[in-house]
């Protein structure tokens, strides 16, 4: 397949979990599963990125000579930097407002898809006997 073909199809999921993120965080008010569980908005945050963190991590896929602890970086730094201007969007959204407690979730579910990521790697690599 034509590397340039690759890279796109690659980014796709990026762009699909971007896009998504910014619909739901445009919303005046998203739709709750009723619980009484106080933090669930936390791990909708959580959930979210670390899809968002593992289309991120799929789309260096095509790039062979990059090393998995540059991808990792570079994953986090975009994840992080667009939590942060989500949270700055939904502050400008009525009904919605913009918490550095999500922004935290939204760099832990970055994080665990990293971490996700380097465990997958590993038992990718493993020498089986």
């Amino acid at each position: 397949m034509n590397i340039v073909i690759q890279k796109i199809l690659y980014s796709l999921p990026v762009l699909g979990a971007a896009l998504s993120i910014y619909y739901v965080s445009s919303l005046p008010q998203i739709p709750y599963i009723h619980t009484t569980f106080a933090w669930y908005d936390k791990v909708l945050h959580i959930i979210a990125y670390f899809i968002f963190g593992i289309s991120l991590l799929l789309a260096f896929v095509p790039y062979k000579k990059t090393t998995l602890k540059k991808k990792l970086i570079i994953s986090i730094i975009i994840g992080a930097f667009y939590g942060a201007t989500d949270e700055y969007h939904q502050y400008f959204v009525i009904g919605r407002s913009s918490e550095i407690a999500d922004l935290i979730a939204d760099i832990i579910g970055i994080g665990l898809s990293s971490i996700f990521m380097i465990v997958y790697h590993k038992f990718q690599n493993r020498n089986i006997k």
